[in-house]
């Protein structure tokens, strides 16, 4: 029999449940259900029916381990580990093998799916395999020691793990962090004063103050850790997701970019390859205003641009990742539901998508993608099929459309400088821009409408233009584009090009191929276009449409050669907003121009606060006014202007304290009527008479003196006085309006004397 009574007992096992279920809610957002749960519970149940059986009998903890091993695999493979919509069945030996399995890749598995993730799978054995150590260990230590904080460490490192394994949500974290503290505070404390049953006097006295004392330390400690301070700067607490795991590679996978010439119209020659006008896919319920992306490439290695896995800075979900029936959408907009058949001509691995993903299901006909086989990178929007897409892989998408508009007075994500180092080759030709004195992201306006206007649009097809190669490598981008004599490409050069400059003027940017539907929900390879979207400072990625930036004119031989980007620049004024006018922005999935990435740009927010910036302005421009006189009087010019300022200062002073004196007088004779020490005026006055011009040490003995003048002559006022002297403005009043506001008064008393 234990040595604890029963109620001990209870009061423990009570315990124990009550934290270990607060540690199992910490992953409650992680799945898209609270199915989890109930195999997390039936390993606690079993665990916890193990220990208190062994324990009732006294029995060594070598026979409680020999127990927990056999039941984790048995009920993990029966209940533990949901694989089917069913919980409870009779595990066969690949299920109990496979528990075995799943132990070491199910927390691998958790970690690299996007949440909230499937209650169905080996990821659900994670809560369970925490839930089962945590608990069977807590409960152990708590039947079989008399230490009140002993138990509570294996609860700990629970709640640590399911913290770190869970996601960066943290809406029900503090409110489970202080239940767990106030339960563990509480039965700590009860588990000491039990102990103050057998231990008695000073020593028991002891040693509550010190397990009160590790309790705090620890509770701070783990607060620390699980709970990060908030601050503007990483808003986000640190967890295991988005640093374990690499990511599916998608660098190997071909991009519609490189191949962008099979959707122009091209020579006959041609035709086996290219889809111009062949159909790649039906679209149902997709709005007009929305494209489809087919994939965003934001990795430049010298020859092609592409997509890869952590190329978005300042976030942890760049990752191509496995998904569940449900997506989370990182930004908020308007949700649709688009249907998409899939045609033979679309042969690719990429996976056309209308936004955010949020829901994918494929309709099983006769098409054989499924949902496992998809990789979704939520900071890209983008999704790759292993294995590809083939005709009758239809299938259903949810998204939500997030808005895309480039605000006129957005500003560029800060970056430390020019990004996408193999993009360098460019630097010299971007010189003029950098130099403009524009902002980062008025430069890459101000280049757009310079490829607009003086580039030409050209496939490449006709025999006059075999000439105009594709490709986007470092020297199609170069010689063969930019610094040639006339700027001739299509959407891959136009898009490629933009892109790279616009991160090497320090604007993050990516390029993006698409399509918009045309009649009938089709779309052909003459609808797929490419794009820029452009990082701004809230981290949302804008879009730069094609009509923005690609010319439309075809090449002809009478053009003449192109103007240089230096008297382009020099056209228009740097300063002048019409430099740095944004291109034509269509309309985003809201019906408007685009959300404001920047705080306080909104017409709504802006209104209060600029009347406020103006009332203040207002009220502080007296006193403001006179600060920068004398910061002026006395701290610029010859010596002698510096002394005659500091002077002036205290007879300006006493006309703001309302007791001028007349200007007529000396200075000794002013400071005896301002009622001063008469001989700093009368050094003042040597020093100005001399035949030597004032010295600055001069200077800089006199000017200290007379700031104490003035500051005698203000402790001799009330305080009412010397606060309305701060903004009395008599003094800033020219004495020249004064002189004429007086004759103008004397004036016209002379013309009313003879009336009276």
């Amino acid at each position: 029999m234990s040595k604890h009574s029963e109620s001990a007992r209870t009061l423990d096992t009570v315990a124990v449940v009550a934290l270990t279920g607060l540690v199992l809610l910490c992953f409650d957002l992680t799945f898209a259900d609270r199915s989890y749960l109930f195999g997390a519970a039936a390993g606690m149940v079993t665990i916890g029916a193990i220990v208190l059986v062994v324990d009732y009998y006294d029995k060594p903890g070598g026979i409680a381990l020999l127990c927990a091993l056999p039941a984790y695999v048995l009920v993990g493979a029966s209940i533990g580990v949901r694989t089917t919509i069913d919980y409870i069945r009779v595990p066969s030996v690949d299920a109990l093998v496979g528990t075995l399995s799943a132990t070491v890749s199910a927390g691998n598995e958790l970690l690299t799916t996007i949440p909230p993730v499937d209650s169905v799978g080996e990821a659900t054995l994670v809560p369970y395999l925490v839930v089962y150590l945590a608990s069977g260990a807590a409960l152990w230590t708590a039947l079989r020691s008399d230490r009140p904080l002993a138990p509570l460490v294996p609860l700990l490192l629970g709640l640590v793990a399911a913290v770190l394994l869970g996601t960066q949500e943290r809406d029900l974290l503090r409110w489970q962090a202080a239940a767990f503290a106030g339960i563990s505070l509480w039965w700590v404390s009860r588990r000491g004063a039990r102990r103050r049953d057998v231990v008695s006097g000073q020593r028991g006295a002891v040693g509550r103050a010190l397990g009160a004392s590790l309790l705090v330390g620890a509770v701070a400690i783990g607060s620390s850790v699980v709970l990060p301070h908030q601050d503007d700067d990483d808003p986000d607490r640190v967890v295991l997701r988005g640093r374990v795991g690499s990511g599916h590679d998608v660098t190997a996978v071909a991009t519609p970019l490189s191949t962008f010439r099979t959707f122009t119209r091209q020579p006959r020659s041609t035709s086996g390859t290219n889809v111009f006008d062949r159909r790649l896919l039906r679209v149902d319920g997709l709005p007009a205003d929305v494209p489809l992306r087919f994939t965003a490439l934001d990795v430049y290695d010298g020859a092609t641009w592409l997509a890869d896995n952590r190329s978005v800075a300042g976030v942890s979900d760049d990752l191509f990742l496995r998904i569940g029936s449900e997506v989370a959408a990182p930004r908020p907009g308007r949700a649709v539901d688009v249907g998409i058949q899939v045609k033979d001509a679309y042969l690719s691995d990429w996976l056309p998508l209308p936004g955010q993903l949020t829901g994918l299901e494929f309709v099983f006909l006769d098409g054989r993608a499924q949902r496992v086989d998809v990789r979704y990178n939520p900071a890209t929007t983008t999704a790759v099929v292993l294995g590809g897409l083939d005709v009758g892989d239809d299938m259903v998408v949810d998204a939500v459309v997030a808005p895309s508009g480039l605000r006129p007075r957005a500003r560029a994500y800060p970056t430390d400088g020019p990004l996408e180092p193999d993009g360098a080759f460019l630097d010299e030709s971007l010189q003029p821009w950098r130099e403009s004195g524009l902002s980062p992201l008025d430069q890459v306006r101000s280049l757009a409408k310079y490829l607009r206007t003086n580039g030409r649009y050209s496939d490449g097809a006709s025999e006059a233009e075999r000439r105009y190669e594709a490709g986007h490598d470092a020297e199609r981008l170069g010689e063969d584009f930019f610094e040639a004599a006339r700027i001739v490409g299509n959407d891959e050069q136009y898009a490629a090009f933009l892109a790279l400059a616009a991160n090497r003027l320090g604007v993050p940017a990516r390029v993006v191929v698409g399509a918009v539907p045309g009649r009938g929900g089709w779309v052909e390879g003459r609808d797929v276009h490419a794009w820029v979207e452009l990082r701004v400072a809230d981290g949302s990625w804008r879009t730069v449409p094609p009509d923005a930036f690609i010319s439309r004119k075809p090449p002809r031989r009478s053009d003449v050669d192109r103007v240089l980007p230096a008297d382009f620049l020099g056209l228009d004024d740097p300063q002048d907003p019409s430099d740095a006018e944004p291109p034509a922005e269509p309309p985003t999935a809201d019906g408007e121009s685009g959300g404001d990435e920047s705080a306080g740009e909104g017409g709504g927010g802006r209104s209060p606060l600029l009347w406020f910036g103006l009332l203040s302005l207002l009220t502080w421009a007296v006193p403001l006014a006179k600060l920068l006189r004398r910061l002026r009087r006395t701290s610029t010019g010859p010596p002698g202007s510096r002394i005659v300022g500091a002077w002036r200062e205290v007879l300006d002073l006493a006309r703001d304290l309302g007791r001028p004196v007349p200007s007529g007088l000396g200075r000794v004779e002013q400071a005896r009527r301002l009622g001063l020490d008469p001989e700093p005026a009368r050094q003042v006055q040597d020093t100005l008479f001399a035949r030597e011009h004032p010295t600055p040490e001069r200077a800089a003995d006199l000017v200290p003196t007379l700031r104490e003048q003035r500051r005698a002559l203000a402790k001799e006022a009330g305080p009412v006085r010397r606060v309305w002297a701060l903004w009395n403005p008599a003094s800033v009043v020219p004495r020249s309006r004064l002189r004429l506001g007086q004759r103008r008064g004397h004036q016209r008393q002379q013309r009313l004397e003879p009336l009276g």
